[in-house]
């Protein structure tokens, strides 16, 4: 489910990333707050319940790879551009690292935590 859960937001945050990038309207998944996202986070734990850890791997694989290839193609001026968002205006790379690395992050100490108990 963990697996499967941050390799779906790599591709969520990864279209914020792209329109961002290209100047297009921002999806709605850049609309959420916390309450929203909580709700959305059930619905896909929901989803991702049969998920084998071997499922969510894959899923990491794929989806992490499209996101780096993308990624690696944007240009300077791309990773400058600076979009409103609710939160403010903030550039592209800032999304990219606070957000899309951000996301990976928060769940990774998360993890920590649990473990160490």
């Amino acid at each position: 489910l963990f697996r499967s859960h941050i390799a779906a937001g790599h591709l969520i945050i990864g279209g914020i990333v792209e329109a961002m990038a290209l100047g297009c309207p921002l999806p709605i998944a850049a609309r959420r707050n916390e309450a929203t996202g909580a709700r959305y986070n059930a619905r896909q734990a929901a989803r991702f319940a049969d998920h084998s850890p071997s499922d969510g791997l894959r899923s990491l694989r794929r989806n992490g790879g499209i996101v780096a290839r993308f990624l690696s193609s944007l240009k300077d001026e791309q990773l400058d551009r600076a979009t409103d968002t609710i939160e403010g205006p903030i550039t592209t790379q800032d999304e990219i690292e606070h957000g899309l690395l951000g996301h990976l992050c928060r769940h990774f100490e998360a993890l920590q935590e649990a473990v160490r108990g």
